[in-house]
């Protein structure tokens, strides 16, 4: 990377303040072998464990949206809860809209808003109540 970063700079006239044999020499060839072992080790590991937890969410979000649409729409698009979502027919469509959900999806996703407006008692009645 550094020698890719040196050659990038010199079509400007520029350079790296050192070359790559003296921070190799300089700085690299101190550093005991085993804890560079260690470094990558480390490095490896949690590479490794953050790809697991971003499949990991994938495969969550996979199986919501099968499962539950209204809420696997709300967590796309980061909405506080299902409701503050279907309240506005425009909003419910735009939020369809950016998270990419296909036409024939989007007829079920506004089928499922209807239903559950429908079974929602009205909003003035919860505070009458």
């Amino acid at each position: 990377a550094y020698t890719h970063a040196s050659h990038a700079l010199k079509p400007y006239g520029l350079s790296m303040p050192i070359s790559h044999d003296d921070l190799q020499s300089q700085y690299l060839d101190r550093i005991p072998s085993w804890l560079r072992c260690c470094l990558m080790l480390v490095g490896l590991l949690g590479g490794g464990i953050g790809g697991v937890r971003y499949v990991r969410g994938l495969l969550t979000m996979g199986r919501l949206k099968r499962s539950d649409p209204l809420e696997w729409l709300r967590r796309k698009r980061d909405f506080p809860s299902v409701n503050d979502l279907i309240q506005d027919e425009q909003i419910f469509r735009t939020a369809m809209e950016n998270a990419r959900v296909k036409e024939a999806d989007q007829i079920e996703y506004l089928r499922l808003r209807r239903v559950k407006l429908d079974a929602a008692p009205p909003r003035g009645a919860a505070a009458a109540g």
